[in-house]
């Protein structure tokens, strides 16, 4: 079962329709992550594991497991007006990079084109 993931525009991700479980990772946005575009082009859909992403970004602020993967989110603030950028990785149940997910807001965008196909 593919897991929903849609951005609110509060700025949190939230799943629907599976079951799965969530921790808090390195204390959501008290510690900010922004992940540049450079960062990004380190990885490669299909190719790169969790550990790959975790080495080169540190702890996620919001990490979740599901049966059929997991979910590393990575979300930055620089102030109480400013708004939340996040950046947020899925890997299928073999541990590889199976999406990438940027978005502020309530909105979302592509992803580079240096990851390949997803």
């Amino acid at each position: 079962m593919r897991c929903q993931i849609a951005v609110l525009t509060i700025g949190l991700l939230v799943t629907s329709g599976c079951g799965g479980s969530s921790t808090g990772g390195n204390g959501g946005l008290n510690t900010c992550k922004t992940v540049t575009e450079a960062q990004l082009c380190e990885f490669r859909y299909h190719i790169t594991t969790e550990a790959q992403v975790r080495a080169v970004l540190g702890a996620p602020s919001l990490e979740t497991s599901f049966a059929d993967g997991s979910n590393l989110q990575y979300q930055c603030s620089s102030g109480t007006d400013s708004p939340v950028s996040i950046t947020s990785f899925s890997f299928d149940k073999d541990g590889l990079l199976s999406d990438v997910l940027l978005g502020s807001m309530g909105t979302t965008q592509p992803s580079p084109a240096c990851l390949g196909t997803p």
